[in-house]
């Protein structure tokens, strides 16, 4: 019997977590998706893996038995494509570096890899694009080397990393052109309690006491990426709070308004490492790159 290997991870992430959208998060991608590919892996062998209800995800006698035989060849598989590209990059010098998919890569990523070209000649970057929640999720289990993405002051997670701030600017209210909203030079609290608020999807887990939280808003919708953010804030009546320095925002049909003065925020983009990563003193070497570069 033959079958792709790839839905045998698959399923030994659904059984892990039993639950579809848990499993589709740690395999970056949809739950839809993932459960698709897992249709198509109980139809290659002839039987149902999992009871699927509303509530829950269990394991059928078939399911618990495909575990039993997979799970620890999965778990040798993963540790052994970790092991080979750990031999690969001590010959090499490979850094791989994760970006958030708002920044841009011609005004701010590109100039970083160049600098760090010039710092380490001998050097080899692999770049990984993704939103900001798969940004964290690569640093904090090692997949990456290196971040370069926007944060702000009250999220919790960039406290276990070193950071290095190489850009600060305000954040904006945004609403596209054709607004309710359009005709007016700047807007208060009371005016954005009128209308739904975009957020990105990992702003979702901050402080009761953050910015996203107490911000007062008809509804909040939390958006799966920044693409559908910026796709739905132009065409619909919503309104977000970002910088103007996002990749191509200079050419949306977006209006920007000044946050009122008790709303004021900042984003910062930053690079961020884990000091004691394989680059970890290479990157420290680096904290001036700011000042030695515009942004």
């Amino acid at each position: 019997m033959n079958f792709d290997f790839r839905r045998i991870q698959y399923f030994v992430s659904v059984a892990n977590n039993l639950s579809f959208t848990a499993a589709a998060r740690e395999m970056y991608m949809s739950a839809q998706g993932l459960n698709k590919q897992i249709m198509k892996l109980e139809t290659e062998l002839g039987c149902q893996l999992f009871e699927r209800t509303t509530r829950k995800v269990k394991l059928t006698e078939e399911g618990e038995k495909l575990y039993d035989i997979f799970d620890q060849v999965v778990r040798d598989y993963v540790r052994g494509c970790k092991d080979f590209e750990n031999f690969r990059d001590t010959r090499h010098y490979v850094m791989k570096i994760g970006y958030f998919s708002g920044l841009s890569r011609e005004k701010i990523i590109a100039p970083i890899v160049q600098y760090l070209r010039g710092f380490k000649r001998d050097i080899i970057i692999n770049l990984q694009i993704g939103e900001m929640e798969q940004i964290k999720e690569w640093l904090s289990d090692g997949v990456i080397d290196m971040a370069i993405t926007n944060v702000h002051a009250m999220e919790r997670w960039m406290m276990n990393f070193e950071m290095i701030e190489i850009k600060n600017q305000p954040g904006y209210i945004v609403t596209s052109m054709c607004h309710p909203l359009i005709e007016k030079s700047k807007v208060d609290a009371k005016d954005l309690a009128k209308y739904p608020m975009l957020i990105s999807r990992h702003l979702s887990d901050m402080p009761a006491d953050s910015f996203y939280k107490n911000i007062k808003a008809k509804e909040k919708i939390y958006m799966e990426n920044f693409n559908s953010l910026i796709i739905n804030l132009e065409t619909g009546p919503y309104f977000a709070v970002i910088p103007k320095g996002f990749d191509g925002n200079e050419n949306l049909k977006l209006k920007y308004y000044e946050l009122p003065e008790k709303m004021k925020l900042n984003f910062s983009t930053v690079i961020m490492y884990d000091a004691n990563g394989k680059f970890g003193k290479t990157l420290e070497d680096i904290g001036d790159i700011a000042e030695e570069m515009d942004f």
